[in-house]
């Protein structure tokens, strides 16, 4: 059966390294391995931030409603490269539900993914 977003968790393992689990396979990336590669500089880019921000705060970030349409933009980055990752690795994610819904009652983001940091990052 395919995979579903909830089945995914992604850990960071350092700045530029995530551990991923998708059914009984276990991997480990860097961002640019991932598709998330600023190629003008060669440094992680903005939606890798974006990914890593969500790490930091267990997968939730609150954005102000006045902020959305630019926070929105970011979550589409980090969605497609997301998307485009587990396709191209050949796992089975469906497209829907959305990875990153928006709650506008909560006025936040929140991943369907588990998704955190491990203890020797934040040190």
């Amino acid at each position: 059966r395919p995979a579903a977003w909830e089945d995914v968790p992604i850990e960071f393992t350092s700045d530029e390294r995530v551990q991923i689990s998708v059914g009984p396979t276990t991997y480990t990336q860097n961002f640019t391995e991932m598709g998330f590669e600023d190629r003008r500089t060669g440094k992680p880019n903005k939606a890798w931030l974006t990914l890593s921000m969500l790490a930091a705060t267990d997968g939730t970030i609150p954005v102000p409603i006045e902020r959305r349409d630019k926070a929105e933009k970011r979550m589409q980055e980090v969605r497609k490269a997301l998307r485009a990752h587990f396709a191209k690795e050949h796992f089975e994610i469906p497209h829907e539900p959305d990875p990153l819904p928006y709650d506008s009652r909560g006025r936040k983001y929140s991943s369907l993914f588990k998704i955190g940091t491990r203890p020797s990052v934040r040190a």
